[in-house]
């Protein structure tokens, strides 16, 4: 027999007396697991060294290679081999054994046992989201367990892997109040059940107004997390195991502690505050983190402090603090993980500058893991050099889903697009940062899917770092969390919309939106953003009708709320737009948007109330983030939407104008007044077809007929006549040009919109690449063996980086094409971000307009991966020399608003340059000097021309 079926009522848990309290715990979870499948709790019994198989049911063994006595007679008679086990850190073995109706759980260690226990939930379909999301499992009759489910699991990527609870009031906070009373060991249950489905072992707990090691009540907490194998860490300002409210507890005049956190003025009170924080948690599994910052995270020293007076005071905080460490926890430092954190201007401390040595070669920071950070916004800071990667202690990294500070806050729903994500990590472990990792999730609630992936992606690196392997995690998880509820093709959709959504309010996260972003008109870009939202979001709504009873709630808190919240609030920002501009020119619709504004505000409110009462509150409290109209970093004096209303004017009053850019006429006939149409909808010069939009709005209190006239059979329209009126204020027409009937002799065609009191008159400009240009452009590209040539059009070239004319490079490090890293659809970078290029990349375009041209490399916001240095960008036109500049990554400045400010806030970065083009042919050459370069677009406009204000920038012109 080489399979056994699990079926309701025939599986057993058994466990030796040694097992520990934890694994237990566990244990009784999976069996919870298994009664939502089968619909029947497996009975657990406790052997004492001897197992005798019961044949009637299956036998679950669970134990811990080098405790169990049960496990070494299964080794002895070679029934299991656990050579790839032992001595292994958090590896299991799960054995199917049908000869003796049982299934073996081998663990390395305590959380390899865990994991072991949790393999049985994931063979059996269940998520690991299935108590905190409810996501509600398959249930089955049966389940067939056969000795090629045996399986070995290899070491976890990286050491410690967890998530920090942060910035947790009002969301987290209220939730944990009304569900559990606090902050307690009843909740971080939950909390530790998560982490240690997800494969998680390594956790900051929340700390704005709370301390774990106080609110359990006292130690439960901390103990529990210790039972369950949970290491325990604290946040980069929160050295020695106490916490950052501690201090403001008891401190005081007449304190044992003194009254001052300053370790210059009070360092008797600061140490024993210190080596009691050790002396009370020190006995449990922890990372101690090492060094000081001020009070809240603020800075050490004041602002008059020099480098050096901050890196003396470290060189001294560390000294007492490892002595303290070997006094209290273990005399042994090496077996003691410590870990400080190089975070915002401690960064510099490790360095130091040419006129002071830093702390990078402090023998107190031997083998303590240096943890690096991102920006706060998702791009990594410096990275390990060569030499720096033989540091003993390791390193890890700081990431963020969440961030309360500068430039401006955001903390609502996830706005995490998984492709920087893949890339930002990525490139960190492939500098050696490896041993931490730690994410910054705010509330936790609403994080779930990122949370996912980057426990995922830190378990198991190679199996899901490779580019696009984001998008097939995300497929999985959706048929994890949803499988049961909607059929493949209704998943495809469901994991296309959210990588979409994802996309879109991470190009402007939604505390970051205002009427500003997106423009109103220019290259139809408020009204592309909007119709993909409006699809995004009818495509949720479809879902979730469709979505079965028993998933609703889960399909509420994990995907709803989120796409839904996320979209409307883009489409609010829209309208807003909208409502200004056509204030602007007097349009009544004007009044309608902002009546649209008022609805998506009402709206807002009617999803936090639908997420607040699913599952009958379970969730109370994840929605309660502040996220509309910021003035500040923060939510301070945070204002919804202004609304302009528009007072019509007496009769049949109206205004027609352009789409794509900004323009409009009544057609009063004294103004003579025309407007061109110079930017499509869709299609461009090497189509036979393109469109533009126009639009018709009413200005008066009365209804307004219009007649719609061409002046060429090459071009037609969505209507031929029509009207605006007090409850249809505003029309779009369509206007479609056929260039095969189109004559450039003829001159431009016209269309005209003609009502009793004007005629507006629209003059449409076709792109037309001429016959003549076209066969020379494909001559030049087959001749030089080019693979893309880029158009200019009336000045303006716009080429995404993966249409390259050709690469050429030595070695094996190459330029490689990224899908959906970006704001648009992909980005160009090199294959090996450690190792050095010699690469280029050509880009051609074809020059109409000979003359001084703007170039501008649209880049992602990177920085340095060498502290200190700047990132070195290198380009050629023609045949002219190459040209290398530095492309300066500013520190942060708090409170300032800088390149780096802007340069994250819209997740670009923009290099120029100038140079004189020649008719024809010219290439703008791309070196890869410097991996931090992730290249997305190369846009040309010639000095007598400019682009149109807009956010995302115009679509990609002509590529042949």
């Amino acid at each position: 027999m080489e399979k056994m079926d699990i079926v309701r009522g025939n599986a057993v848990f058994i466990y030796e007396k040694c097992c520990s309290s934890g694994i237990k715990m566990i244990a009784d979870k999976v069996r919870g697991d298994i009664s939502k499948v089968f619909g029947d709790m497996p009975e657990v019994i406790e052997c004492s060294g001897e197992i005798n198989p019961d044949n009637s049911r299956i036998n679950i063994f669970f134990g811990q290679v080098g405790e169990s006595e049960v496990l070494k007679k299964l080794i002895l008679d070679k029934t299991i081999d656990v050579t790839e086990i032992e001595n292994k850190r958090e590896v299991y073995g799960f054995f199917v054994c049908p000869e003796k109706n049982m299934i073996i759980i081998a663990g390395s260690d305590k959380r390899g046992t865990i994991y072991g226990l949790f393999h049985i939930s994931d063979c059996l379909g269940v998520s690991p989201l299935v108590n905190w999301s409810l996501v509600q499992p398959k249930k089955r009759d049966s389940f067939t367990f056969s000795k090629e489910d045996e399986f070995i699991s290899k070491e976890p990527s990286v050491e410690y892997r967890g998530f920090f609870i942060n910035d947790e009031w009002p969301c987290f906070g209220n939730w944990c109040m009304s569900r559990f009373g606090g902050v307690n060991a009843e909740m971080y249950e939950q909390v530790f059940e998560l982490l240690l489905r997800m494969k998680g072992n390594y956790m900051w707990p929340a700390m704005w107004a709370s301390c774990f090691a106080e609110d359990g009540p006292g130690l439960l907490s901390a103990e529990l997390a210790d039972k369950l194998g949970i290491v325990m860490g604290l946040s980069h300002h929160e050295p020695c195991l106490r916490h950052g409210e501690e201090y403001s507890h008891v401190r005081g005049k007449d304190s044992i502690y003194g009254d001052a956190w300053n370790f210059r003025t009070n360092k008797e009170g600061i140490t024993r505050f210190w080596r009691d924080g050790l002396k009370r948690n020190g006995h449990l599994e922890n990372v101690i983190t090492v060094g000081m910052r001020g009070e809240r995270d603020s800075t050490i020293l004041g602002r008059e402090a020099t480098l050096k007076d901050n890196i003396d005071l470290l060189r001294d905080v560390l000294k007492t603090q490892n002595q303290l460490i070997r006094e209290e926890v273990n005399p042994d430092l090496d077996k003691v993980p410590r870990m400080i954190a190089l975070y915002k201007e401690v960064e510099a401390y490790y360095y130091g500058d040419k006129d002071t040595e830093g702390l990078k070669t402090s023998e107190d920071l031997d083998n303590i893991i240096l943890m690096l950070c991102d920006d706060n916004h998702g791009y990594v800071r410096s990275l390990p050099d060569e030499e720096m990667r033989r540091h003993k202690g390791g390193f890890g990294m700081y990431y963020h889903f969440d961030y309360h500070g500068d430039p401006i806050s955001y903390e609502w729903i996830n706005s995490t697009y998984l492709p920087l994500v893949r890339e930002e990590m990525s490139t960190a472990y492939e500098h050696g940062v490896k041993k931490l990792w730690i994410v910054n999730v705010g509330d936790l609630g609403l994080q779930e899917m990122p949370l996912s992936y980057f426990m995922s992606l830190a378990y198991d690196f190679d199996k899901w770092s490779g580019a696009d392997k984001e998008k097939l995690y995300l497929r999985d998880w959706m048929e994890m969390q949803f499988g049961c509820a909607f059929s493949e093709k209704e998943l495809d959709c469901l994991t296309d919309i959210y990588n979409r959504y994802t996309r879109l309010i991470n190009n402007r996260k939604p505390e970051h939106m205002s009427e500003n972003v997106y423009h109103p008109q220019n290259y139809y870009e408020s009204l592309k953003v909007l119709h993909e939202a409006e699809e995004i979001e009818e495509l949720c709504r479809s879902l979730e009708e469709k979505c079965p009873k028993e998933y609703k709630d889960a399909y509420v808190e994990l995907i709803s709320y989120n796409i839904l919240g996320g979209m409307n609030l883009v489409k609010m920002w829209i309208y807003r737009g909208f409502n200004h501009y056509f204030a602007s020119i007097g349009a009544c619709v004007a009044n309608d948007f902002g009546d649209n504004v008022k609805r998506a505000l009402s709206i807002d409110e009617d999803l936090k109330g639908i997420l607040h009462s699913a599952a009958d509150g379970k969730w109370n409290g994840f929605g309660l983030a502040p996220h509309i109209g910021f003035k500040n970093w923060n939510s301070e004096e945070a204002a919804n939407p202004v609304i302009e209303t528009v007072i019509p004017v007496k009769g049949p009053k109206l205004v027609a104008g352009l789409v794509g850019e900004k323009g409009s006429s009544a057609g009063m006939e004294w103004t003579g007044k025309k407007l061109y149409i110079k930017e499509f909808f869709e299609g461009n010069g090497l189509n036979d077809k393109q469109s533009a939009k126009i639009f018709v709005a009413l200005t008066g209190d009365e209804k307004t007929d219009y007649k719609i006239i061409t002046s060429s059979k090459c071009i037609t329209v969505s209507e031929e006549e029509g009207y605006v009126s007090p409850d249809k204020s505003l029309s779009y027409i369509t206007l479609s040009v056929d260039k095969k009937m189109y004559d450039e002799k003829d001159g431009y065609p016209t269309v005209s919109v003609i009502y009793a009191e004007g005629k507006i008159d629209f003059v449409v400009m076709p792109d037309v690449i001429s016959d003549d240009i076209l066969s020379e452009a494909e001559k030049i590209k087959a001749d030089k063996k080019l693979d893309n040539i880029c158009f200019t059009k009336k000045g303006i070239a716009v080429l995404d980086a993966e249409h390259f004319a050709y690469q050429k490079f030595r070695g094996s490090n190459k330029f490689i094409t990224v899908n959906d890293l970006g704001r648009r659809e992909s980005a160009v970078k090199l294959s090996d971000t450690v190792g050095k290029a010699d690469a280029e990349l050509g880009y051609a375009f074809y020059i109409t307009e000979p003359g001084e041209y703007d170039i501008t490399f649209q880049l992602l916001p990177t920085h340095a991966f060498s502290f200190g240095k700047d990132i070195k960008f290198a380009y050629g036109i023609n045949e002219e020399s190459t040209v290398e500049l530095d492309i300066i990554s500013e520190d942060f400045k708090e409170g300032v608003v800088n390149k780096w400010s802007e340069e994250v806030l819209s997740h670009t970065r923009l290099v120029h340059c100038k140079a004189g083009l020649n008719k024809g042919l010219n290439i703008v050459r791309f070196y890869g000097v410097s991996s931090e370069n992730v290249l997305e677009r190369i846009i040309l406009v010639k000095e007598d021309k400019e682009l149109l204000p807009s956010y995302l920038g115009p679509d990609e012109s002509e590529v042949l």
